[in-house]
């Protein structure tokens, strides 16, 4: 009886972790700008801007790829399978999408800019054209 007691718990514990995994994404870091600024500049960072391309043209943060949030699944492939990624949009919620996406892959470590280009240039931090 306690075996099938402590496989059951197991298989409980195993479905919960399994669901939180599935329903809320994987595993990132929110960041506001000024720490956002504090990994790029350390080097090895990789920025990703997830807005559409319209958006991008229309100003950027310095050395962003560009992978708009619609295409990101059908673009995994052109991000690194490991590293740093700092993710950003206009204001927060598309990169949040997006980093929930990136943390389900193994050995990235991802970080969302709270509040996307707005807090970036709120902090007084330039864009690019």
């Amino acid at each position: 009886m306690d075996g099938q007691v402590i496989v059951g718990a197991v298989v409980a514990v195993g479905g919960v972790l399994l669901a939180r995994h599935f329903l809320f994404g994987g595993r990132y870091q929110t960041v506001g700008p000024v720490e956002a600024k504090r990994l790029l500049d350390a080097g090895g960072a990789l920025l990703l801007d997830v807005r559409t391309a319209g958006e991008f043209a229309a100003g950027k943060i310095k050395g962003a790829k560009l992978i708009p949030l619609a295409e990101l699944s059908r673009r995994l492939q052109e991000l690194p399978a490991t590293g740093t990624v700092v993710v950003y949009c206009a204001v927060g919620g598309r990169s949040r999408v997006a980093a929930k996406v990136l943390g389900q892959r193994e050995g990235s470590t991802i970080y969302n800019l709270a509040g996307g280009l707005v807090a970036w240039q709120k902090a007084g931090f330039p864009i690019s054209r």
